[in-house]
C-alpha cells in the first residue's frame, strides 16, 4: 500500500501570513474583459488567497494591483485554485521594486 503525501505548512517554499483585520489588501485587475476585485486574506512571497466573487478558472494568467494603506504595486499571477470564497493565486512575476514593496508589506504584518 502506498502512502499519500501530505504537504504541510513546513514544506511550503514561502511563509504565509494571515492579513491582520483592519489592514485589508485590496486586489484589483482585469483579464479577458472580466474585472477582478477582492481582498487578500492570506499572503506570502509565493502568492495569496483573494476573497472575491470574481473568480477565474485555474491556469488563468493575469496582472493584479495590490493596495494596502500607502503601498500599491502590481504582480503577474496565475490562478491556482478557486472555491466559493475566492481564489488562490501564485505570483509569477514582479519588477524588483514591486517585489521589495511586497517584502516590506510582509515585514509590517509580522511585527
Amino acid at each position: 500500500m502506498q502512502e499519500k503525501s501530505v504537504r504541510t505548512v513546513e514544506q511550503r517554499r514561502y511563509q504565509r501570513i494571515v492579513v491582520p483585520e483592519g489592514l485589508g489588501i485590496r486586489v484589483s485587475g482585469c483579464e479577458g474583459g472580466k474585472a477582478v476585485d477582492g481582498i487578500a486574506t492570506v499572503i506570502g512571497l509565493g502568492g495569496m488567497f483573494c476573497r472575491t466573487q470574481d473568480k477565474l478558472p485555474p491556469g488563468t494568467a493575469l496582472s493584479l494591483r495590490l493596495t494596502c494603506a500607502d503601498t500599491s504595486f502590481e504582480a503577474k499571477c496565475s490562478v491556482r485554485h478557486a472555491n466559493e470564497q475566492g481564489m488562490g493565486v501564485e505570483f509569477t512575476g514582479f519588477t524588483p521594486e514591486n517585489k521589495q514593496r511586497l517584502e516590506n508589506l510582509l515585514l509590517q504584518f509580522q511585527t
